[in-house]
């Protein structure tokens, strides 16, 4: 619809662009009309244009009927005023060119206005569906695996890692309320309120100054969304085996940007390539 707009500025434009070389050739063959009554030689050929001289001449004539004598020659006032009258319609053809050169500006200013507000509403919109669908996302899931320090590795400091887990996970049990599932060689912790996520993260991160003979894996992973992504994501994080790090992919990162408060950061880690895709890791790390 707008083209077409567009397309009729374009058109106005070339019809007056056609007035304009109209009226320059009809003061052209004015000037020739003029010599032809001056000499009283006539052409043939001016008869059928004739007609739209003498009217011309015959406004002009009601402005001004004067003449003058020149060299034996009667000079008529009419002449010079209807050659002022293709002048002004010259003009005014100009200005018209102008006028609607400014009204395409303005109109396409306007469209641009008219657009760029209905942009803005769209992405407002968006940004609030965006931000309506992130917060409906309030499942998530915190893996956690041992692995024995190197440096009690050695049979001699004989560290029940089977036992040191019993130990782990009744302190989770105590401190986040929620029992955990076998999941892997690790276990599985799974929370309804990733508002609070800060007070799941605070109790893991802590586990990084236990003086216990072990290092931790500890990955978080938001679910509901798409399972089989998610599962796949997690799984992922489990095989990177990040020792003492907090870990997590960009979809929960990303659910993590639309908490209101935090006290975490999200940094990234890397991007890795693994059958399936690419994926993008990511650590949470507590503000300082």
């Amino acid at each position: 619809m707008n083209k077409r707009k567009f397309n009729l500025f374009d058109f106005l434009r070339s019809c007056l662009q056609l007035v304009k070389i109209v009226i320059v050739f009809s003061m052209m063959m004015l000037l020739l009309y003029w010599i032809q009554n001056l000499t009283k030689i006539f052409w043939s050929w001016f008869k059928p244009m004739a007609g739209f001289y003498d009217f011309l001449l015959d406004v002009a004539n009601s402005i001004s009927s004067e003449s003058i004598m020149f060299f034996n020659a009667n000079f008529e006032f009419k002449y010079p005023i209807a050659l002022l009258l293709l002048c002004v319609l010259f003009f005014v053809t100009r200005v018209a060119i102008t006028v609607v050169h400014k009204l395409e500006e303005l109109y396409g200013d306007s469209v641009r206005f008219v657009k760029k507000i209905e942009e803005n509403n769209f992405n407002r919109k968006l940004v609030t569906q965006n931000v309506r669908e992130q917060k409906k996302i309030q499942c998530y899931q915190i893996y956690i695996e041992t692995v024995v320090k190197p440096k009690f590795a050695h049979r001699e400091y004989n560290v029940n890692l089977e036992e040191q887990n019993k130990i782990l996970i009744k302190h989770l049990l105590e401190k986040t309320g929620q029992c955990s599932q076998k999941y892997e060689n690790g276990f599985l912790f799974t929370f309804n309120s990733f508002e609070q996520i800060d007070l799941m993260l605070d109790i893991f991160t802590k586990l990084f100054e236990s003086k216990a003979p072990i290092d931790y894996i500890i990955c978080v992973q938001i679910i509901g969304v798409n399972s089989r992504k998610e599962n796949l994501q997690l799984k992922t994080l489990i095989g990177l085996k990040n020792l003492n790090k907090i870990t997590t992919m960009a979809d929960t990162a990303y659910r993590y940007s639309f908490n209101e408060l935090s006290n975490y950061e999200v940094s990234q880690m890397g991007v890795f390539q693994k059958e399936g895709g690419t994926y993008e890791v990511h650590q949470f790390v507590p503000k300082n």
